[in-house]
């Protein structure tokens, strides 16, 4: 049955457009041109894929989201967006949107494309949760197997004689004339019955009697084996032990258990987990599932891809041991809420592994693994290769910078000096204003022409300034210690404001995007101390602790009020994107009453932009 397909748009040529290609491709295709009507659609009718302009006449795509989602009508969706919409595009890609495509030229033609690859998304997902649900069937099967295994038991003296038989014992030998080994009751030689198998070549009757001599003699602990026991029209296996008495005499306990269910169901559980293999071996995401206790006992071929360690080199390690950087509390609190029971997203983890050399960023679904009495045995992570997409973010606010710089450059180059040439062509009119007999209207003329000199002036210091924030030019001529502490310099007010930069070494970075996304940082602390914290005092710190890199910027003001302290505003949020881009991490601590102390730590070692700190005393 083919894909449904609902595409909603404003622009109804476009409709009619992407309606006719999908058409083509064999789809059944719906549109709607506004967001009412596609919500309405959807309370009726269910579709496999939404194609969602980001923005509708009527209501914004995420908007539409998210009523859709508290409806309880949610559906996979790929954004579509105008040229110069690709940032919120990729904040869609954040909450769920499977692609996004761009209103350009070459629009029409990747539609196909993406929707495909969509689809294609969403048949490996709901694969992988066919095969996980089969997987837990099958483990719960064994489960059921090994609780209701019952073994038959003969305990021997130190030349071999039965002394004594437990009931399943006596009541499988006189049920089953299969296998001489069991056929044995109290009075009679084990050994010589063993001997007898070996005579008659049964199977395996060879190695028992070296297993049990063995263990008689004290040359070995205990010895264990599985051997098949069957009759005609029935198969059967059996787990034989044999350890030792605990005393002086000698002896040993034989017990043979009966495993043809656990047998039967490891085929099963091999057939259904070679299925599983299969299907998770072709998703584009990484498959990990660890017990109660971390161990690894899951790991696809797709977390081989990504970090370069086999399955082999991790099954039944502790998952915090392969990887240390997990420890961190944020990711070690959604580890322990999917013991509780609660299934969380861990969103932009930078992994850098120093055994592989690989260095990438994933996003990981972690859900709590029940087994089939619903009790929590350990946790499912679902993992997904995000590396791209930061270099995407990373590149889109390098070139943000870039222009940014650009700007001030121009500015500083262009319309300043545009205006300082004018400001000396208000000058000289002045003085032939001064000089010429313009009779009555002199004195008007020449207070007219004066303030506009005053006027261009405080254009062309505007001017400089707003080129000075849009470029720091200090950061390339004096490195960021230099350019922090002009930072500091251009904020003091006198008697006002202190603001004060210590850096007790010599710090370089070789990293340019580096410095200028920590310069970003701390202008962007300050102006968030000055507008909202009314400090007297401030003070910037650059230091080096080890192998660790802290700028911190700390002030004296009222600090965060209570009721806003557990919500990010767009400064903040600012800040922590910067930090995240170069694998930084961001404390904000705050105490009412006594200031606000933003730190950002920055590893030098093995880190992702390769940053080299010289430290000088």
């Amino acid at each position: 049955m083919p894909a449904t397909i609902l595409v909603i748009d404003d622009d109804q040529g476009l409709l009619i457009l992407i309606q006719e290609l999908l058409r083509s491709e064999k789809w059944q295709v719906e549109t709607a041109a506004s967001g009412a009507e596609a919500f309405a659609w959807l309370q009726k009718n269910t579709a496999d894929l939404l194609l969602l302009d980001l923005k509708l006449a009527d209501i914004a795509g995420p908007e539409l989201i998210d009523k859709l989602a508290k409806a309880g009508r949610v559906v996979p969706f790929v954004i579509v967006t105008g040229q110069g919409d690709e940032r919120v595009a990729v904040e869609m890609m954040k909450r769920g949107a499977l692609d996004y495509l761009v209103k350009d030229i070459n629009f029409l033609e990747f539609v196909p494309t993406v929707v495909k690859r969509a689809l294609a998304s969403i048949a490996n997902d709901k694969r992988l949760a066919e095969a996980e649900l089969e997987a837990k069937k099958s483990r719960s099967l064994i489960q059921d197997v090994l609780n209701s295994l019952a073994a038959n038991i003969a305990v021997l003296d130190q030349i071999g004689t039965i002394i004594a038989v437990n009931e399943p014992w006596r009541r499988f030998a006189m049920e089953n004339d299969c296998f001489s080994l069991l056929g044995t009751t109290i009075g009679c030689n084990y050994l010589d019955a063993c001997r007898r198998a070996v005579v008659d070549k049964e199977l395996d009757a060879q190695e028992i009697l070296s297993g049990i001599q063995d263990v008689m003699n004290r040359d070995r602990m205990d010895y264990s084996i599985e051997y098949p026991c069957h009759s005609p029209g029935k198969e059967r296996w059996f787990l034989m032990t044999v350890t030792p008495l605990s005393n002086e005499e000698g002896g040993v306990v034989v017990s043979h258990m009966d495993i043809t269910r656990r047998k039967q169901a490891e085929e099963a559980l091999r057939e259904a987990d070679e299925f599983g293999k299969q299907i998770i071996a072709g998703a584009q995401a990484g498959i990990v599932v660890c017990d109660q206790m971390g161990q690894i006992i899951v790991w696809n071929p797709f977390m081989e891809q990504i970090t370069g360690l086999h399955s082999e080199g991790v099954l039944s390690k502790i998952a915090l041991d392969v990887f240390p950087f997990s420890r961190r509390p944020q990711l070690k609190q959604i580890l322990d809420l999917a013991l509780a029971g609660e299934a969380r997203e861990a969103a932009d983890i930078p992994f850098d592994h120093a055994d592989t050399g690989k260095r990438y960023w994933t996003t990981a679904h972690i859900a709590p693994w029940r087994d089939a009495q619903e009790k929590i045995v350990g946790v499912v992570i679902a993992v997904r290769d995000i590396t791209e997409r930061r270099r995407l973010e990373a590149g889109m606010i390098e070139i943000s910078d870039q222009e940014q710089q650009r700007i001030g450059q121009d500015l500083h180059d262009g319309l300043g000096q545009q205006l300082t040439g004018l400001e000396m062509k208000n000058f000289l009119l002045l003085e032939d204003l001064a000089t010429l007999d313009l009779a009555a209207n002199r004195d008007n003329l020449q207070r007219q022409a004066h303030k506009i000199s005053v006027e261009l002036r405080n254009c062309v210091t505007a001017t400089r300034a707003l080129a000075r924030g849009l470029a720091p030019m200090n950061i390339r001529t004096e490195g960021l210690v230099g350019a922090l502490r002009q930072l500091a310099h251009n904020v003091c007010i006198p008697k006002k404001l202190n603001c004060r930069f210590v850096c007790g070494s010599s710090v370089t970075l070789n990293d340019p995007q580096i410095e200028g996304h920590l310069y970003r940082i701390a202008q962007e602390a300050l102006n968030n101390s000055l507008k909202h914290a009314r400090p007297k005092n401030i003070q910037m710190n650059l230091s080096v602790r080890g192998d660790e890199l802290r700028l911190q910027i700390k002030d004296d003001g009222c600090g965060l009020p209570k009721s806003q302290k557990n919500k990010t505003g767009m400064g903040l949020e600012v800040m922590e994107h910067r930090a995240r881009v170069i694998g930084a991490s961001l404390d904000i601590k705050s105490s009412t009453g006594q200031g606000v102390c933003i730190t950002c730590a920055l590893p030098l070692k093995n880190h992702e932009h390769q940053a080299i700190c010289n430290q000088t005393g």
